[in-house]
């Protein structure tokens, strides 16, 4: 408690709101903290308010609770949160610094003084979670710096056209079976532009994206096969032109079946190829340490839709 304390006199700006684990431990700091007030759940609700208003008028400059401005109270005015009680739940983390999130004409910025260690564990939700981006790899590559709400989809798009985010495409493209489209456990890859795309061997099929009434075009080595039908149908005459003409191949084109043979590493000249055309694709003569990492940790199925990937961008420039 008198590190707590220490902390407190040390670092806290302001109006000040301090988390603690139980009733014991908050009338044991508030020893510490002059004038401060600790509020419990048997705090009376009249009273309660009272305490609300004087912190919120400055007659209070630090408030101690357990468990009970979590969350369903206002308090604008708070302008340093402190976390002395541990918790491995990321909602109870967020309610708690979220108190301290408030516009308020007096507050330029917020301060939090985690002293549990819990903020290196737990992340609060930032503008990159609302489009659904990885904040580590936007933040790596230098995609938020300076970037605000405004700019954070266009720098995400970008991002997402790297090729080190390619590979969550293939995932969705796997989980389609379960909406209204049934991929027939073909081993489609979904391109930029949705179209899906199977490449084996000296075959390359390519169905474009359904229009306002889900019809596609089907086309087999750039001859347009099949012309304006539901996907579905699309997709089933795919289906039957593999099974078909192509049987032999089917461990390539069977998704079931490719990720039998693809759990496993590359191969060397698999590897090779890859770096290749991952050189071609920047137009340089080397990989970066990062992309050399990315490609060894490939598994054989995951580096065979990376080559297809590369293959489609430099044949299809934008």
């Amino acid at each position: 408690n008198e590190q707590i304390a220490k902390k407190y006199y040390e670092s806290a700006k302001g109006a000040t709101l301090i988390f603690v684990s139980n009733v014991d431990h908050a009338y044991n700091l508030s020893k510490f903290i002059k004038g401060s007030v600790v509020v419990t759940g048997k705090t009376h609700e009249k009273e309660r308010r009272q305490i609300i208003k004087d912190f919120s008028e400055r007659k209070i400059p630090c408030l101690i609770n357990c468990m009970v401005f979590t969350e369903g109270v206002d308090i604008p005015l708070i302008e340093t949160v402190i976390i002395a009680r541990p918790t491995a739940n990321q909602s109870l983390y967020i309610q708690m610094v979220g108190r301290a999130l408030r516009k308020h004409p007096d507050k330029k910025i917020t301060t939090l003084i985690d002293v549990v260690g819990v903020s290196g564990k737990l992340e609060l939700c930032q503008m990159a979670d609302l489009f659904g981006a990885d904040k580590k790899f936007l933040k790596k590559n230098g995609f938020l710096d300076g970037t605000n709400l405004s700019g954070l989809a266009k720098a995400i798009e970008e991002a997402e056209e790297l090729p080190f985010n390619w590979l969550p495409d293939l995932k969705k493209i796997n989980i389609l079976g379960d909406s209204k489209i049934n991929c027939r456990n073909i081993n489609f890859i979904k391109c930029p532009d949705n179209k899906l795309l199977l490449s084996i061997k000296d075959t390359q099929i390519v169905i474009t994206p359904p229009d306002a009434l889900w019809n596609s075009d089907v086309f087999i080595n750039n001859k347009n096969v099949i012309k304006s039908k539901d996907i579905q149908d699309c997709i089933d005459f795919v289906y039957d032109y593999l099974n078909n003409e192509h049987q032999d191949q089917c461990h390539l084109w069977d998704y079931k079946k490719a990720i039998r043979w693809g759990k496993y590493p590359p191969s060397s000249k698999q590897l090779n190829y890859l770096s290749f055309l991952w050189e071609r694709y920047k137009g340089t003569d080397s990989l970066e340490e990062d992309e050399v990492l990315f490609i060894n940790s490939l598994s054989k199925i995951e580096a065979a839709f990376m080559i297809s990937r590369f293959k489609y961008e430099m044949e299809n420039p934008t």
